[in-house]
C-alpha cells in the first residue's frame, strides 16, 4: 500500500488514499493496521492512521467531496482530528485535484468547510477549518458530572479526582466532535514536559469513569488574553506534539472563563508549534475557526507480509484447546509419535520411535517459533486436558502461504478431532496472519486425511500456492485460498 506521512505542527499521521482504492476503507483489520503502522519502533511511527475516503451518501448530499476516517495509535477509531483534517484537505487538493473552495470534508463531527491557503508552487501550506459550534452540555460531551463533583459546565477542582490535582484549577468539558477536558494552571505547562509521573496522572484521567467515551486531557496556561500555552494527552495516543481539536477546546474554555479573548484570534502554543484559533463566544452562534499548517513528511510503500507470531497463540474450539507444548508434555507427545500408524502416515517419523523423540519434539516446537520458522500446537481435549496429537504450520512470507501438517493418536481417530483442529488453524492463518493460502498433503493410501482437508474447504491442486511477481500460480496437492476459505466459511455459517 502506498502511504503518505504528514503532520500538523508535529501531530503526525499515516494517510492512505481510499478514494482510488475504496476497498481499503472496508478492511475489517483497520484497528490492527493502525497499531502496526503507528508503532515507532516496528512500523512507520505516528499518532495514528487516517484514510481519505469517498463520502457516504449522506455526506455527499451535504456537499462533502471526501471523507476522513481516523484511527488512534492504539487502534481505537476517533471522530475527529483538527490537525489531521487539515492534512486531509492538503491531500484532497494537491493529490486528488479537489480545488473548489471551501473544500468540504466529511468527518465524525459532520461535514466541515476548509479553506486552503497555497504557497508559491500552488500546493497547500496552511488551511483554515470551520470546526463548528462547540458542544458544551455535559451529557453531550459526554461527561457524567455526578462522578466529578458539584458545578455546571465548569467543574470545580477536586483533589480526589487525581493525585496532585490541587493546583489544576477548574475543569471545563468541551466537545469539538470528540470529548475534551481542560484544566487551567498557573505554572508553565510546556516546561513540565512529557514526564512519566504526569503521564500516569493524565492517563488515569483519560479513562476516568466520568468520561464514558474517554477524553482528551489538556493542561493550559494563559500567557496573555490572546496567547495560551497547552500540553495534551490525546485519547488513544498519549502525549502528542499537538492537538487541533484540543487547541479549539482550550480556547473555548478560556473564552467561557473570561481569561482569553473572544474578539480576535488566540494563538495556541503547543509543543509542536502554534495554531490560530478564533471563537466569539456562545452569543455569536458561530463556529470555531482553526488555522494551521499541513506538511508532508515522506512517502513510502507499506509491505504487508505475514510474520510468524512471537509466541504460540492459544486456539479453542467446541471440544479442543490448541496450545504451545511445554516440557511437561514430553511424555504425552512421546505416546503420539511412538504409534506405528502415526509414523506410517508421516514423512519424517519412523517406528519404533527413539525414547527421546517426545522431548526433542517439544524442544523443536519452541525453537520453531523462537526462530520465526514455524508454529506448532498440541491438540488437547478441552474437558480433560489430555494430549490427542499435534498440528503445525511453516510460513513462507514471500508467497503469503503456509504449509500444514498434523498427527493424531489412533485412539482418537474417527471422532472429527482432526477436522476441528485443522479448521481452527486454517481460520487462524486467514484471520490473524492474513495469508493468501494454506496447503497440505497426504500419502495416496491415506484417504481419511484427504477427507479432513476436504471438510475444511481444501481442494486438490494447490491453487495460488506460489507468488511470482504480482500473480499467484497454482501447484498440485491440497490447498485453500483466502477467497475459497471465505466462501466455505459463509456456507458453513462460521468456523470451517
Amino acid at each position: 500500500m502506498d502511504f503518505i506521512k504528514m503532520h500538523g505542527i508535529g501531530n503526525d499521521y499515516v494517510y492512505l488514499d481510499a478514494v482510488h482504492r475504496p476497498e481499503l476503507a472496508e478492511r475489517a483489520d483497520l484497528p490492527e493496521l493502525a497499531r502496526a503502522m503507528s508503532d515507532r519502533h516496528r512500523g512507520i511511527g505516528s499518532d495514528g492512521l487516517i484514510l481519505v475516503c469517498l463520502p457516504t451518501e449522506a455526506g455527499a448530499k451535504a456537499g462533502a467531496q471526501v471523507r476522513m476516517r481516523m484511527f488512534n495509535a492504539d487502534g481505537s477509531e476517533s471522530e475527529m482530528c483538527g490537525n489531521g483534517v487539515r492534512c486531509v484537505a492538503k491531500i484532497a487538493h494537491d493529490e486528488l485535484g479537489f480545488r473548489r473552495q471551501p473544500l468540504m470534508v466529511e468527518t465524525g463531527r459532520g461535514v466541515l468547510a476548509i479553506t486552503c491557503h497555497t504557497d508559491a508552487t500552488g500546493l497547500v501550506a496552511e488551511a483554515t477549518v470551520d470546526m463548528g459550534v462547540p458542544v458544551l452540555e455535559p451529557a453531550e460531551v459526554p461527561v457524567e458530572m455526578s462522578r466529578l463533583g458539584p458545578g455546571g459546565r465548569i467543574v470545580e477542582a477536586a483533589a480526589w479526582l487525581v493525585p496532585g490535582a490541587e493546583s489544576w484549577g477548574a475543569m471545563t468539558p468541551v466537545s469539538m466532535g470528540n470529548p475534551h477536558a481542560v484544566w487551567f494552571v498557573d505554572g508553565p505547562v510546556l516546561d513540565a514536559g512529557f514526564s512519566a509521573a504526569l503521564a500516569a496522572r493524565m492517563a488515569s484521567l483519560e479513562r476516568h469513569s466520568a468520561f464514558p467515551r474517554r477524553a482528551n486531557i489538556h493542561l493550559a496556561r494563559v500567557v496573555t488574553p490572546s496567547r495560551v500555552e497547552m500540553l495534551t494527552w490525546e485519547r488513544g495516543a498519549g502525549f502528542t506534539q499537538a492537538c487541533g481539536t484540543g487547541a479549539c477546546a482550550v480556547v473555548v474554555a478560556g473564552v467561557l472563563r473570561g481569561v482569553l479573548s473572544g474578539d480576535a484570534a488566540v494563538t495556541a502554543v503547543l509543543p509542536g508549534g502554534e495554531l490560530r484559533i478564533a471563537w466569539r463566544g456562545l452569543a455569536s452562534g458561530q463556529g470555531v475557526a482553526m488555522t494551521g499548517p499541513a506538511e508532508e513528511v515522506c512517502r513510502g510503500v507499506w509491505a504487508e507480509r505475514p510474520v510468524v507470531p512471537a509466541k504460540v497463540p492459544m486456539l479453542t474450539t467446541a471440544r479442543l484447546v490448541l496450545r504451545a507444548a511445554e516440557q511437561g508434555d514430553a511424555e504425552a507427545v512421546q505416546r503420539v509419535v511412538s504409534s506405528a500408524q502415526v509414523a506410517r502416515g508421516t514423512l519424517s517419523l519412523k517406528h519404533p520411535a527413539p525414547p527421546w523423540l517426545g522431548t526433542w519434539q517439544v524442544a523443536r516446537a519452541a525453537a520453531g517459533v523462537r526462530t520465526g520458522k514455524r508454529v506448532n500446537w498440541l491438540i488437547t481435549e478441552r474437558e480433560t486436558g489430555r494430549v490427542l496429537g499435534d498440528v503445525g504450520i511453516w510460513i513462507n512470507t514471500e508467497h503469503e502461504a503456509a504449509g500444514m501438517g498434523y498427527m493424531l493418536h489412533p485412539d482418537h481417530w474417527g471422532h472429527g478431532y482432526a477436522t476441528e483442529a485443522v479448521g481452527a488453524v486454517v481460520d487462524y492463518c486467514m484471520e490473524e496472519l492474513k495469508l493468501n493460502s494454506v496447503w497440505a498433503g497426504h500419502f495416496a493410501w491415506n484417504e481419511a486425511s484427504g477427507r479432513v482437508m476436504q471438510k475444511v474447504g481444501m481442494v486438490r491442486g494447490r491453487e495460488q500456492a506460489w507468488k511470482k511477481g504480482e500473480r499467484f500460480e497454482d501447484d498440485v496437492l491440497y490447498t485453500i485460498t483466502r477467497e475459497r476459505w471465505a466462501r466455505h466459511r459463509a456456507e458453513r455459517g462460521g468456523r470451517g
